[in-house]
């Protein structure tokens, strides 16, 4: 089943196809470090989490925090559950209907990677 993240962002975000470079907000070592982190949480949820599929993630910019945060789209069988997480672990949004055993899965699994 194949999505674009867009259409996903619009659930969480008031999408104007802006193109903002994240090099107005962030240094590019901040960006690579942040997406350094990111891209752990997306190994270790890829890992962790087994009763659903990770179906996608992107990258998008925060410009009011000046932040990076990533949308990871989870499915199962024909239910689709969007988390955004922060660098710091933090949860920035959630779909309103993510089960319980989902959100206490990615909690785990970002408390794991923040103590490694």
């Amino acid at each position: 089943m194949e999505r674009e993240t867009k259409d996903w962002l619009k659930i969480f975000l008031n999408d104007k196809d802006e193109k903002i470079n994240p090099e107005d907000y962030l240094t590019k070592e901040e960006i690579e470090e942040r997406k350094r982190v990111l891209d752990a949480y997306q190994t270790a949820l890829k890992h962790e989490i087994t009763n659903y599929e990770l179906e996608l993630s992107d990258d998008l910019l925060d410009t009011d925090e000046s932040d990076l945060i990533r949308i990871f789209l989870f499915n199962r069988g024909m239910e689709d559950f969007a988390v955004l997480i922060r660098p710091c672990g933090i949860v920035a949004a959630l779909s309103p209907d993510l089960p319980n055993e989902l959100l206490a899965d990615v909690m785990e699994t970002i408390a794991v990677v923040l103590r490694e």
